[in-house]
C-alpha cells in the first residue's frame, strides 16, 4: 500500500511563514516609506523649502523596493534572479529591474506604454547627482510623475500580497472576531471608561508641534512635564494660534478630546476648530467647539487622517492641558 501523501499547507499559509514574505513586506514598508518623505520633500509644509532633486530620487527609491518586492510575491510575473540588497541602488540595478518588469504592469502605472517606456529611460540613467544637476522646474514635474509611477507600483504590491495572504486572514478572522469582540466588552467593563480612553488614545507619544512657544510649555511628545502643571502647549498670543499631531501613518479618526488650562483664561480656547489631514496640506474640519469648556469630548464620522490641528480662529494665546485622539 502506498503510504498516504502528507497533506500540504494551504499556500498562503506556507508563503505567510517563508522568509520571502517578511522580505516582500519589509520591501512594502520601505516603499511606502520612502514615497512619504519624497511627499514631504516635494510638497514642503508650511515655512520649508522644497527639494525636487531629493524628492525625485525617493520616488526612485520607492519604485526600486516596489520592483524588488513584486519579484517575491508568488504569483508575480517575474521571478527573483538576483540578490537583494538594502542599500541605495545603482542605476544598473534599477534598469536590470525596469528591463525584466512585466510590461503591462509598466504601462499601468505610468498611464500608457509610452510614457512607460519614457519614464523607464529616464529612471535607468538617473541618479542623485543626475537629479541635482537638473533645472527645479523640470525636476518639479518629474517628481508629479514620478510620484504617480511610485505610487501605482506600491499599490500593486500591497494588492498582491493581499490576494496570497487574504485566504488565510480570512478564515482566522472569522475565529478571532468574536474573541476580540467578547474581549473588549469585557476588558470596557473592567477598566471602566477613563481608562479605556486612555488605552485607546492615539496621541500618546505622537510628535506634536504649536504655532508658537511660550516659556513653560513641555517638548514634544510629552504632555506631562514639570513645568507643565496647568497646561503641556502654551502659544504666544497671536492670530489663528495651532497644535498639531501627526499620528506616524494615515488611519481612522472618529472623536478628541480636550481638556483646558487648568488654573484659568477658559475663554480664548473659545472657539476651537478641529481640522484632519491626510497630507499635511489639504484641510477638513470634522469638529468646532463654540462654547466655555473646562473638558469637550466630541465624536464625528470616522475620517482618514495622518495630522490633527486644534486651531483658534481669532487672536489669542492657545493652551491645553491634555489632548486625546480616538480612533
Amino acid at each position: 500500500m502506498q503510504p498516504r501523501p502528507r497533506r500540504q499547507r494551504p499556500l498562503d499559509l506556507r508563503w505567510a511563514a517563508s522568509p520571502r514574505s517578511e522580505r516582500a513586506l519589509a520591501l512594502e514598508r520601505t516603499a511606502r516609506l520612502a514615497l512619504e518623505l519624497a511627499d514631504q520633500a516635494a510638497r514642503p509644509r508650511r515655512g520649508e523649502v522644497a527639494a525636487p532633486a531629493l524628492a525625485c530620487d525617493l520616488y526612485r527609491q520607492s519604485i526600486v523596493a516596489s520592483l524588488r518586492g513584486l519579484r517575491l510575491v508568488p504569483g508575480s510575473d517575474a521571478e527573483l534572479t538576483s540578490a537583494l540588497v538594502d542599500d541605495a541602488p545603482e542605476p544598473s540595478e534599477l534598469a536590470s529591474l525596469l528591463e525584466s518588469a512585466p510590461q503591462a504592469l509598466l504601462s499601468e502605472a505610468a498611464g500608457g506604454a509610452e510614457r512607460a517606456q519614457e519614464l523607464s529611460a529616464r529612471l535607468a540613467q538617473s541618479s542623485f547627482r543626475s537629479f541635482a544637476l537638473g533645472e527645479p522646474a523640470e525636476l518639479a514635474s518629474l517628481a508629479s510623475e514620478l510620484k504617480g509611477f511610485a505610487s501605482a507600483l506600491l499599490r500593486t504590491l500591497e494588492s498582491r500580497q493581499w490576494r496570497v495572504e487574504r485566504p488565510g486572514v480570512l478564515r482566522w478572522l472569522k475565529v478571532a472576531l468574536v474573541a476580540v469582540l467578547l474581549l473588549g466588552v469585557a476588558t470596557a467593563v473592567a477598566i471602566g471608561p477613563e481608562k479605556w480612553e486612555a488605552s485607546h488614545d492615539l496621541a500618546v507619544g505622537k510628535a506634536w508641534r504649536s504655532s508658537s512657544t511660550y516659556p513653560g510649555a513641555c517638548d514634544s511628545p510629552s504632555q506631562d512635564c514639570p513645568t507643565g502643571t496647568n497646561f503641556f502647549v502654551h502659544t504666544t498670543e497671536e492670530d489663528s494660534p495651532w497644535l498639531e499631531f501627526d499620528l506616524g501613518q494615515v488611519q481612522n479618526v472618529s472623536g478628541v478630546r480636550v481638556t483646558n488650562r487648568v488654573d484659568c483664561c477658559l475663554e480664548r480656547a473659545q472657539p476651537l476648530v478641529v481640522s484632519v489631514s491626510t497630507d499635511g496640506r489639504k484641510w477638513k474640519e470634522v469638529a468646532r467647539n463654540t462654547e466655555r469648556f473646562a473638558d469637550w469630548k466630541y465624536s464625528f464620522a470616522t475620517v482618514q487622517a495622518r495630522w490633527v490641528r486644534f486651531e483658534i480662529p481669532k487672536r489669542t494665546n492657545l493652551h491645553l492641558k491634555r489632548v486625546r485622539i480616538f480612533p
